[in-house]
């Protein structure tokens, strides 16, 4: 039997900027959908880490695209499924009537 891992999540994290004494490090999720004719990979922004005087914080990175993404959906799901609903409801009825 063939194990194929199709979607891997990792954080990886990208070149570190220094200045005087502060490195700055960006950091991102990475999600790959890999599949026999191709794949898709989707980078987003997770947060960054800030090292000065041996001290470290990290500070998260709000990803508004991604909530607007998932609230279209969430309404586009909704409304498909009142119009299916509706659909039903008037061919149950008898139909359009003229």
């Amino acid at each position: 039997m063939i194990k194929f891992n199709a979607i891997q999540r990792q954080t990886v994290s990208g070149a570190p900027l220094t200045h005087h004494n502060i490195t700055v490090t960006p950091q991102s999720e990475v999600v790959t959908l890999k599949l026999p004719y191709g794949g898709v990979v989707w980078n987003r922004p997770t947060g960054i880490l800030i090292e000065q005087d041996s001290k470290v914080e990290t500070i998260s990175i709000a990803d508004p695209t991604r909530w607007i993404l998932i609230a279209a959906r969430v309404l586009s799901t909704l409304f498909m499924l009142i119009t299916i609903d509706l659909t039903i409801r008037i061919f149950l009825q008898g139909g359009f009537q003229r």
